[in-house]
């Protein structure tokens, strides 16, 4: 993923942030998620995959569920249409935002190309791009919440100097830009504000970095547009990650740390966690995993040690079981499910 300062950055044109489309708010994560992971400096847009452990994370969900979710919003990311109209005029452009969604069961994980044309839109070439850290919309529950973060944000750039920034916006396009468009449940203003205003002030003052406030421009007695006053939210703090059971601190007995001093001469990076659970692997794996390792870090730098490694013993149990006729047991299934491991890059 492209970090900057503070985590993940999601880098989208201008034209993009205040383009019409509707999206629910998993979509709009997961398409955030893998805008995140593209260099904004970079080439040609790479394909990216997400896995189903990884999507599983990313909404506190059990695998089992996250098949049928994925499902859903990748039939959704694929047939969604963003609308890029030119200002002042009637001239618009329609793209699509992936040009496939591809699942692989026997992997179980999805991979995704963009649409080609939208790459102007993802890259940071002109300078006419809003960026935000992608933890910053990863708890919003609204999708409407994440579509007016993001045009907050476009008004109130994160490294802005300014303590406050207005931002006036007709009514209609509004609506248009957060994918509301005509629905009648939110034709009158006061439910519009009700339901989405209020929610997403809200909503943005306990799970993000900005605070707004608003008022409704009236044209005779009806709302016509509405001005957002923007702010840094000076009381967001990052909350700290729980610590899962399965993350406690552990102490590993005698016999297994002669282990963790061999294989932490090549990957320094190893858990303990891990070490529990390489003692199910027969040793020989392990020491044939190693020299495996030390012959390619030796002719070329590794970026990802641990997740390298891990790589080499899961063919390695995967070659033994099948060259003994057999199916590779659980520990295959324990090495691939590593979500558990606590400083484990799912994509390495």
């Amino acid at each position: 993923m492209f970090k900057g300062e503070k985590g993940e950055l999601v880098y989208k044109s201008n034209e993009l942030i205040e383009a019409q489309y509707e999206l629910s708010a998993a979509a709009q994560k997961v398409a955030a998620t893998l805008i995140s992971k593209i260099d904004p400096n970079g080439g040609e847009l790479p394909r990216f995959n997400l896995t189903v452990v990884e999507y599983a994370q990313m909404f506190g969900i059990a695998r089992q569920s996250a098949y049928e979710m994925i499902d859903n919003v990748t039939s959704e990311l694929k047939r969604v249409l963003i609308v890029l109209r030119e200002p002042g005029s009637r001239s618009f452009t329609k793209l699509s935002l992936f040009r496939e969604c591809h699942y692989t069961e026997e992997e179980k994980r999805v991979e995704f190309e963009f649409e080609e044309r939208l790459d102007k839109h993802l890259r940071d070439f002109a300078g006419n791009f809003t960026r935000y850290q992608i933890r910053q919309i990863k708890k919003l529950k609204s999708k409407y919440s994440i579509r007016l973060y993001e045009l907050l944000r476009k008004s109130h750039p994160i490294k802005t100097t300014k303590n406050v920034t207005f931002f006036e916006v007709d009514l209609p396009q509004l609506k248009s830009m957060i994918g509301i468009g005509n629905q009648k449940i939110y034709k009158e203003y006061a439910n519009f504000r009700w339901r989405v205003l209020l929610k997403a002030q809200k909503e943005l003052h306990e799970l993000t970095d900005i605070d707004f406030s608003f008022e409704p421009i009236r044209l005779g007695r009806k709302v016509h547009a509405v001005k957002f006053i923007v702010k840094h939210n000076k009381n967001h703090q990052e909350p700290l990650p729980a610590k899962p059971e399965a993350l406690q601190e552990i102490t590993l007995p005698p016999e297994l740390e002669s282990l963790k001093a061999l294989i932490i001469q090549f990957i320094p990076n190893i858990t303990d966690k891990t070490i529990l659970l390489l003692c199910e692997v027969p040793r020989v794996v392990i020491m044939d995993s190693l020299m495996a390792y030390a012959g390619k870090s030796a002719s070329e730098t590794i970026e990802k040690p641990l997740a390298y490694f891990m790589a080499i013993v899961q063919q390695k149990v995967k070659e033994e079981a099948e060259a003994d006729g057999k199916k590779p047991d659980s520990t295959l299934d324990k090495l691939l499910d590593r979500s558990w491991d606590v400083g484990f890059d799912i994509d390495g």
